[in-house]
């Protein structure tokens, strides 16, 4: 363990000195706070490792305390599309996700969700999973009473939702811009996005009604899971390209242009990243794993940044556009970041497909490697921003606004530095080291490290225990060969232990 710490020191130095905007007191303070806060890690994968400690580090950055508890942001300077305390909800559920693994995450979860569900965040701002993040948030914690306790502004989210976004199709509507994905090439129209986090928020409810022993509301919301599942692989999942897909609609409240992705013209029949979303939260078929093979074509979605938000062969792949942020092909953090989380469900809950561990563990360092930045001075330094050039890992974000004089009426010098946009240091827990943790309170380590030879966790906090997650090849990393899981010190299963 000292071995550790002194690790999680060396690299914040690092972080610190190589950062001009911060402070020796900052340096301090970071140490300190992830010395209490964070599960310690080490990996043969170096790069893997480094990122971890400096995604911990960029999210202590974020974690602000305001008149209504504790909060945690995307942006570090104000921008003015955010709400109270410069706020933005899109990407709340990788907040919850990474700070649920946080040692004294008591103190910051049920202040974030309050301010979501019942506090001064708009909630509706953006397209968002809230209720799986109030599950995601209670699987580590244990902690059932705050997801019943935000029962119901988690049905009034839902009722809200369905009166200005539900289409008659049975299929919730969205603009490609509320969900935080402008200038895509598929557009407005029912897309892959809200629909998934809807049946995710659906699903929820369903879940904690029954925790609250109200199964009238629980049988309700099973239902309308169980019938925007179904018309999500009706009318999204395209035979052809064996892909989930955007139907392209002006509005809500307007007739359906096209029943099936097929009858979409060229312009925006297009595969997009936004296709594995379904996969976060289980909705596909075991048959349609076969879209993650387009992961693995350079000519589709690999890239050595990416990969990228849209299929590199379609005609309007990377069009152009004048603005700083685009979908239309360039690899984002928060994509990543999903298709990590839905390639890590593939695996561990459907059957086996041509996806496997090995493309996992390449992807999850494809994103690694993703995090860094060259200085004019030729110096490379971690580096976590809005969108990349998949092909050269270039920040196209920072390239535009720093051409553009860094204006600030859209925030600023380098208001892309430090983006709170994404998850990483989740993915090695739940991916990597395989923790697995379900509904029922069960805890399973399923790892995805293929191809590693040794890696380790040190004090992952789950309800009121501490877990170690060991992996030594053939145990001349840690002097004991396989995988060695412990709970409070005291060696136990890798399957099904029952935490409550």
């Amino acid at each position: 363990m000292m071995d550790l710490k002194s690790k999680l020191y060396d690299y914040v130095r690092r972080f610190s000195e190589e950062d001009a905007f911060a402070e020796p007191k900052d340096t301090m303070h970071s140490i300190e706070w992830m010395a209490e806060n964070i599960p310690l890690f080490e990996c043969a994968d170096k790069e893997i490792e480094e990122i971890y400690y400096f995604r911990w580090w960029i999210l202590q950055k974020h974690i602000k305390h305001t008149p209504e508890g504790y909060i945690i942001t995307e942006f570090q300077p104000d921008v003015p599309w955010a709400g109270a305390y410069n706020s933005i909800n899109c990407a709340l559920g990788f907040h919850v996700r990474e700070a649920r693994w946080l040692r004294n995450r008591h103190r910051y979860l049920p202040d974030e969700l309050r301010f979501w569900l019942g506090g001064s965040g708009d909630v509706q701002s953006y397209s968002c999973w809230i209720g799986q993040s109030v599950l995601d948030a209670c699987a580590a914690t244990l902690d059932r009473a705050l997801a019943v306790e935000l029962l119901s502004p988690l049905v009034a989210f839902y009722e809200q939702r369905e009166k200005t976004h539900l289409h008659s199709s049975g299929l919730f509507w969205s603009c490609d811009d509320r969900d935080a994905m402008e200038y895509s090439i598929s557009g407005d129209g029912l897309r892959p996005t809200l629909n998934s986090y809807m049946y995710a928020n659906a699903k929820s409810i369903s879940i904690i009604a029954r925790w609250a022993h109200m199964d009238a509301l629980s049988n309700l919301y099973e239902a309308k899971a169980k019938s925007l599942q179904g018309t999500m692989r009706r009318m999204l999942w395209d035979e052809q390209d064996g892909f989930y897909k955007a139907l392209p609609l002006r509005s809500a409240r307007e007739p359906l242009l096209y029943h099936k992705p097929c009858e979409v013209p060229k312009e925006h029949n297009v595969m997009e990243e936004i296709g594995f979303i379904p996969w976060c939260f289980d909705i596909p078929t075991a048959a349609q794993s076969i879209a993650f093979n387009r992961l693995k074509e350079s000519a589709c979605f690999q890239a050595p940044y990416g990969p990228t938000t849209a299929d590199q062969s379609h005609p309007r792949y990377q069009y152009p556009a004048d603005h700083e942020c685009l979908w239309n092909g360039p690899s984002w953090p928060f994509a990543t970041s999903q298709t990590l989380l839905a390639a890590e469900h593939l695996l561990h809950r459907y059957s086996p497909c041509d996806f496997n561990q090995q493309d996992y563990m390449k992807l999850l360092k494809t994103y690694a490697h993703s995090h860094h930045r060259t200085l004019p001075d030729g110096r490379v330094v971690c580096w976590i921003d809005e969108n990349l050039d998949p092909m050269t890992g270039e920040w196209l974000s920072r390239r535009i606004l720093e051409s553009q004089g860094w204006p600030k009426e859209i925030g600023g010098f380098e208001r892309g530095k430090d983006y709170n946009h994404s998850g990483y240091c989740d993915m090695i827990i739940t991916g990597l080291c395989g923790v697995r943790l379900d509904k029922e309170d069960l805890l399973s380590v399923q790892p995805l490290a293929d191809g590693l030879p040794f890696f380790r966790l040190e004090g992952l906090p789950v309800g009121e225990h501490l877990l170690s997650v060991q992996y030594d090849a053939d145990g001349t990393q840690y002097d004991q060969v396989g995988l060695c899981v412990k709970l409070d010190g005291r060696s136990v299963p890798a399957d099904k232990v029952l935490l409550s």
